[in-house]
Parts: structure tokens; C-alpha cells; sequence
């Protein structure tokens, strides 16, 4: 593996040579870098509300880590060496993983460029339009895939997802972008289809998968800017198509998630006034579910076959005489009835895709997800610099009356109003120094407080698999509310170098 990067980095440093050389083809030329960061002290204490009627994994404790046996570099790290051009250019950088042995994988960028057309490819090719603003956040909707695996922000004007291929126009004002990736086409049949004559028949089922995206920005000059972005991604299960059986072979879906559609959008603007500068804007996402499936031996409708979540996001910075101020914010807004969003880990939880008379009877849950930060960055002495940054994360899901809930009980617990709220806070305090040796590197050393709170009120918990133990003292438990929470405090240190 050493031979093999000192290789590559050899005929990489020859290439950008003799391309350097071309006055047709000169950018930046070559460039590599590398990127290091551990843990001096890192600390974490866990708290747990009643934790004398909890498992074992959740009783309190602290787990300090020092200096000597917290080397993980493997958690932020990076080496990289790229060329860039005036016509082509590209970047490779070596990610460590960690796992049951260390590796490396690689993250790759490449882009040529054609008059006023730009093509990129790779798996590292974020591109953004919209201003950030100095910040580390991106100007997101908050979210969840279609077939309910992980929630998370999406960043709408990141069309690319980071990887597959772009291809960029220039047009005066304007700029046109299109992406695509994540290509999957995987036949998977069905079992052998037999009858009266034995025939060797199978159906043909497929996995699908890709995504598009599309952008338009527009250049208003001084004043700013501003851009349009959309993402579309489709998920097809083979699985969940099945023969229908009766008179006809014919494959139906049994699952209203069978095929859906992850779509993502948002419009802004950047403005510059002088000292200060803003990005606002309205992100969206919605999941489109298939409007009907097969259940038992009849087709039904789907209870919820489109979901839509709404957002708006807010990015300042202002440039002043001693020191400069930042805030990224971001909200989301929906209502649905996955009651898996409670991670009671009870099964056939999400009602959203139940049939229609099912789901009509559930009470929507409300969900409400905020993320706010402010920073201020100054000068202390020479070139070295200090600042604070203060970030809140706000999480809130709630829904009263006629809840899912685990099956079993009297009539008179199957029908009572229950009363569902979880809500989690994430507070995060950073003081942060650094010095700059040259514009080509420079160190850092931060103190990083946070802290994780989750509470969830006495149904949730009621309704919770193995929550609680079930006997303490030879007495029954009694579900109750929880407040838990995570405190860490952290004191990475980093190390940037470059070479051009």
C-alpha cells in the first residue's frame, strides 16, 4: 500500500508538472494537503432518569479517554493531492476507515470543461450554489427516507448528494446544472411458478434505483444571488411484488413502499449589503408512496400515500472593524402518523401506510425540528485567532388520542386517550484558537462542551419494548416519564497543511 501511494503521488506530481507548464491550461496547478485531528480529553457522562428500574444499558456513568489512548485519527482525517487547471482538473484523497482493522478509501473528483460546459465525476463532487454564509451547516430540510430507515437534514441544493456525475452550463447570468447517480438495476425472480403441467416459469422482479437533480441560479451582481434547486430518488423492493395469484400470474405490490419517491427543494436567495451578508430560503421534502396494494386477496388504498414536510432557513454574517458575527438557522414542520418516529420498536408502527380506513382513525403526529447557531470569530494577537460558537438543535414529536399502541389489553386500555410527546435537545458550546503559520498552514486547539437531552412522556415509555425491566424486588414496574442525557466535553486538536 505504501509503494502503491507513492506511486500515485509521484505520477500526480509529474502530471500537474508538465500541465503547469501549459499557459492554456493554468489554474492553481497542483495542490496537496493534508488534514489531522484527535482528542486531547474527551469525557462523557451518561444519565439516566430511574435508572433503578432500567437495563443494563441504561445506568449511569462517565468514560474519560486521555491523551495517550485516544489517538483515533481514523474519526477526522485527510490527505489529499488534486490538479486544477483552466480546462480540466481533478482531486484524490485518501479517507481512513476504521473497522476491525484499519483501510483506506478514497474519495475522488474530476472535471473537464468545454467552452461553457462543465462535466464533473466522482464520488466527493458537492457543488452549491446558495451562500452558507461562513457556515459548516447546510441550508437543509429536515427529513426521512422513504422506506423509514434514518431521519436526517438534506441539503436540496446539494443536488448531487456529493457523487455520480454533473454537468454544469454557463450561459452570461445564468448557471444550469443537472446530476444523476445511484444506478441500480438488480433482477431478482421469483420463486419457480408450477401447475398442472410442471412448467419451469419464473417472474421477473427488479431493485431500482437512481436520482436526478436539477438547478438554476442567476447572478443579480452586487446585490446577490439567486437559484432554484430540486432532487428526485426512486426506491423499488423486488421483494415486496408478489404473484397475485387466483385466475392470473400477474405481480402486484403488497406493501405501499414497494416503489416510492424521495423528492427535495428549495429556493434562494444570498444578498450582500456592505458589512452584511444573508441567505433565506423555503426547503421542502415529500415521499410519494404507491396509492394502493395487495393485502390478503383484495387491493386497498394507501392511508397516507404522499407526505410533505415544509421548512425555511436563515444564514447571516456580519464583517465588522474587531470581530465578525454568524447564525445559521433552519426549521421543519409536518404532520404524519409513523408512529415509529417514538422508537417504541413495537412492528407495523408506521400508519402512513396502512389502508386508508385503517389509518383514518389514528391521530397525526406533529413533528417541529429547529436548529439554530451563533458565532463570533476575532483577532486576540498576530495571527493568532479565537472564537465561540453556541448551537442548539431542537427535535419535538407529539400526538394525543387514539395512538398506536402494543397489541393486547382490556377494551378499556385499547380505547383510552393516550398522550405521546418526545422531545430531544442537543446544546453545544465550542471556544476555539488558532494560528495561522502561513496561508498554507496553520494549527488549532478547541474545547467542545455539548449536551444531549432526550425526554419521553409515561405512554411512549408505556408502550416501549423492554424500556423498563420487568420486576424489581419481586414487584411490577411502573412505567413513568424519563429525562435522560449525554454530556461530553472534548478538546480536539488539529493540524492543516497544504502545498501548492
Amino acid at each position: 500500500m505504501r509503494k502503491s501511494m507513492l506511486s500515485i503521488l509521484f505520477l500526480l506530481c509529474a502530471a500537474g508538472f508538465v500541465f503547469a507548464q501549459n499557459d492554456e491550461n493554468r489554474g492553481d496547478g497542483l495542490k496537496v494537503s493534508l488534514y489531522m485531528s484527535v482528542d486531547a480529553f474527551n469525557m462523557t457522562t451518561k444519565t439516566f432518569e430511574r435508572a433503578d428500574i432500567r437495563g443494563p444499558g441504561d445506568q449511569n456513568s462517565t468514560s474519560p479517554k486521555f491523551f495517550i489512548s485516544n489517538w483515533e485519527f481514523d474519526k477526522d482525517a485527510n490527505a489529499s493531492i488534486g490538479y486544477s487547471g483552466k480546462n480540466f482538473g481533478g482531486d484524490f484523497a485518501f479517507v481512513p476507515k476504521s473497522g476491525a482493522s484499519w483501510t483506506f478509501g478514497a474519495a475522488i473528483s474530476g472535471w473537464v470543461q468545454f467552452s461553457f460546459l462543465r462535466i464533473v465525476l466522482g464520488n466527493s463532487i458537492e457543488t452549491l450554489y446558495a451562500d452558507r454564509q461562513g457556515s459548516d451547516n447546510a441550508l437543509a430540510v429536515y427529513t426521512v427516507k422513504g422506506d423509514g430507515s434514518t431521519y436526517y437534514w438534506d441539503d436540496p441544493d446539494n443536488i448531487t448528494d456529493s457523487n455520480g456525475v454533473l454537468v454544469r452550463a454557463f450561459l452570461n447570468d445564468f448557471t444550469f446544472d443537472v446530476a444523476a447517480g445511484d444506478f441500480n438495476y438488480e433482477r431478482k425472480p421469483t420463486i419457480r411458478l408450477t401447475g398442472t403441467t410442471d412448467e419451469n416459469i419464473y417472474k421477473d422482479r427488479f431493485d431500482i434505483s437512481y436520482r436526478y437533480g436539477v438547478r438554476a441560479g442567476y447572478n443579480l451582481g452586487d446585490i446577490g444571488k439567486i437559484n432554484l434547486s430540486y432532487k428526485l430518488s426512486q426506491k423499488q423492493v423486488a421483494e415486496k411484488f408478489v404473484i397475485r395469484g387466483g385466475t392470473t400470474d400477474d405481480l402486484v405490490q403488497n406493501n405501499a413502499a414497494a416503489r416510492f419517491f424521495d423528492h427535495t427543494y428549495g429556493l434562494y436567495g444570498s444578498f450582500y449589503f456592505n458589512n452584511l451578508s444573508f441567505t433565506a430560503g423555503y426547503v421542502g421534502a415529500a415521499t410519494s408512496y404507491l396509492s394502493e396494494y395487495l393485502r390478503g386477496v383484495e387491493m386497498v388504498k394507501t392511508g397516507m400515500p404522499f407526505i410533505m414536510r415544509n421548512g425555511i432557513v436563515f444564514n447571516a454574517f456580519w464583517r465588522g472593524d474587531s470581530f465578525n458575527f454568524r447564525t445559521d438557522n433552519a426549521l421543519t414542520f409536518w404532520q404524519d402518523k409513523d408512529y415509529d418516529i417514538f422508537n417504541t420498536k413495537q412492528s407495523n408502527f408506521n400508519i402512513n401506510l396502512e389502508p386508508e380506513e385503517i389509518t383514518r382513525s389514528y391521530a397525526a403526529i406533529n413533528h417541529f425540528v429547529m436548529r439554530n447557531g451563533f458565532g463570533l470569530s476575532f483577532p486576540i494577537i498576530g495571527d493568532l485567532n479565537g472564537g465561540v460558537y453556541l448551537s442548539n438543535s431542537f427535535i419535538i414529536y407529539s400526538a394525543s388520542g387514539n395512538t398506536a399502541r402494543m397489541p393486547g389489553g382490556t377494551q378499556e386500555e385499547r380505547t383510552q386517550s393516550l398522550e405521546y410527546v418526545l422531545w430531544k435537545d442537543d446544546i453545544g458550546l465550542s471556544f476555539d484558537l488558532g494560528f495561522h503559520f502561513n496561508p498554507n498552514a496553520s494549527a488549532s486547539i478547541s474545547v467542545k462542551l455539548s449536551d444531549s437531552l432526550i425526554s419521553r412522556s409515561r405512554d411512549v415509555n408505556r408502550q416501549s419494548v423492554g424500556f423498563f425491566v420487568s420486576r424489581v424486588h419481586y414487584e411490577p414496574t411502573e412505567p413513568v416519564s424519563t429525562l435522560d442525557n449525554v454530556f461530553t466535553v472534548r478538546i480536539p486538536m488539529t493540524i492543516n497543511l497544504s502545498m501548492r
